[in-house]
């Protein structure tokens, strides 16, 4: 198994494509974990935005991954990517992205750098996308 670090513009499109579409938006409400989140009420974050933090942190976890993966240190860069406006065309290939960015927070030894709080949310968008298709 390798890792394939994705970049962020790619990651924006999957996360764009994502919070424009209404159904995964009315599907992301319901969540456990999303709702769990906007419990505290200082944490105003609506659907789109819990969208763009899950992608966020999927991508940093990508990073991580490959950083250990591959002994190649992450560069100051990391934090200075540039958004995306895209948008991938349609949920199809939303969802082929979204499974290799998932699949890619793996190492060989199985260690993924993300906490489930936020794993588990992206692996029931993947399914809900699935089953949409």
């Amino acid at each position: 198994m390798s890792v394939i670090a994705f970049n962020y513009e790619d990651v924006c499109k999957i996360s764009n494509t994502l919070k424009e579409n209404q159904q995964v938006k009315d599907f992301v409400s319901q969540l456990p974990e999303y709702r769990e989140r906007i419990k505290p009420s200082y944490i105003k974050e609506n659907e789109g935005q819990y969208i763009q933090r899950l992608m966020w942190y999927l991508y940093l976890s990508n990073q991580f991954c490959y950083s250990v993966q591959y002994q190649d240190p992450i560069t100051s860069d990391l934090y200075k990517q540039k958004e995306s406006d895209e948008q991938l065309n349609s949920l199809l290939e939303c969802k082929s992205e979204l499974s290799g960015l998932i699949y890619n927070i793996y190492t060989n030894d199985g260690n993924a750098f993300l906490m489930d709080k936020w794993l588990n949310p992206a692996v029931k968008i993947l399914e809900f996308i699935t089953e949409k298709k």
